[in-house]
Formats: C-alpha cells, sequence, structure tokens
C-alpha cells in the first residue's frame, strides 16, 4: 500500500486492501497513536468522520492507481490523482482507538478524467459512514496551476491535493 499511495504515514489511514475486479475491500486499525487524536477529543479519543473520508479516498486512490492502468490502457501517476468531489456522505456512529474500521467500496464509473466510487464503512459489524458518490480525478491534464493565477481561478480539483476527506459538493 505504502508502495502504491502518494499518502504517507503519519497520514496512511490503510493497513490492508484487497482488490477484486471494480471492487474493494480496505481496513485500518485506529491505534490511539494517532497525532490528532491527542485534541479530538481531550480525555475520550475519537477518530474524525472526516478522517473516515480521507482513508475511504485513499483506498478509491489505491484502486485507481493499480487497476484503472489495465482498463484505461496507460499507466497514472501518483501525483496526477486528485481529490475532486464527495456527495451523499453520512457518518452514523463514532469510533475509537482499538476499534477496525472495515472499507468496502465499488467503482461506479471509469471515464478519464474522472473516476467514481460508492462505498461503507463498519465496525464490529455497526456501520459507520457511507459515501454514495467519491469523485477522483486524474491524468495528464490536470497540471499545477500557475502560481500568478488568482485563487477564484483555481479549479477546487487542482487546488485540493487528493483524496482529501471533505465533503465539497461539486460535479
Amino acid at each position: 500500500i505504502a508502495l502504491v499511495l502518494p499518502q504517507q504515514p503519519p497520514f496512511m489511514f490503510l493497513d490492508r486492501a484487497e482488490l477484486n475486479g471494480d471492487s474493494l475491500k480496505a481496513s485500518y486499525t485506529i491505534k490511539g497513536t494517532e497525532f490528532f487524536l491527542e485534541g479530538h477529543f481531550k480525555d475520550e479519543p475519537i477518530f474524525p468522520a472526516s478522517i473516515v473520508f480521507e482513508a475511504m479516498g485513499q483506498a478509491a486512490c489505491l484502486w485507481l492507481l493499480e487497476r484503472a492502468p489495465a482498463q484505461l490502457g496507460k499507466e497514472i501517476e501518483s501525483n496526477r490523482v486528485f481529490f475532486a468531489s464527495l456527495d451523499g456522505a453520512h457518518f452514523y456512529r463514532k469510533t475509537k482507538p482499538g476499534e477496525t474500521l472495515e472499507f468496502t467500496q465499488k467503482l461506479v464509473k471509469l471515464r478519464e478524467p474522472l473516476a467514481i466510487f460508492e462505498g461503507t464503512v463498519t465496525s464490529n459489524g455497526e456501520r459507520v459512514a457511507q459515501i454514495e458518490r467519491l469523485v477522483l480525478a486524474f491524468g495528464e491534464q490536470l497540471l499545477p496551476v500557475a502560481s500568478d493565477a488568482a485563487p477564484s481561478e483555481i479549479p477546487v480539483a487542482l487546488a485540493t491535493p487528493a483524496p482529501h476527506g471533505s465533503n465539497n459538493a461539486q460535479s
């Protein structure tokens, strides 16, 4: 996983992954030593929902980098994958250190320059989160924006490295 993903510790949230056709299963055990748990929340560490969605994005990114090249007939550079949007994100329950997050995701559509996924997260058999649509943008057409561009001229898909667990509702 670490050899493929652009995200690296301490900001990599996948311990295991299994890619099968257009779907994937992955997991992450919350260790309790994650740097952000010290302040989220004092005396009761709770794994942030945004990081759960980030982990789903990382799992989708792993699928895209490993499986999409065979379908597209060309390689995808890991530094050319960006988070584009997240729709229908729902969080159902908090998770804590010691729990294992289990991700089940499926590719809905792959057409350059976008890959669209849906998925769920469970822990101990209970639903934690769900995403109806997670979109990754990829490819050579996503070149860095010139530094003299005004912030309003920078497309969000280029301004935000992927996958970034925010709930950005653009299509």
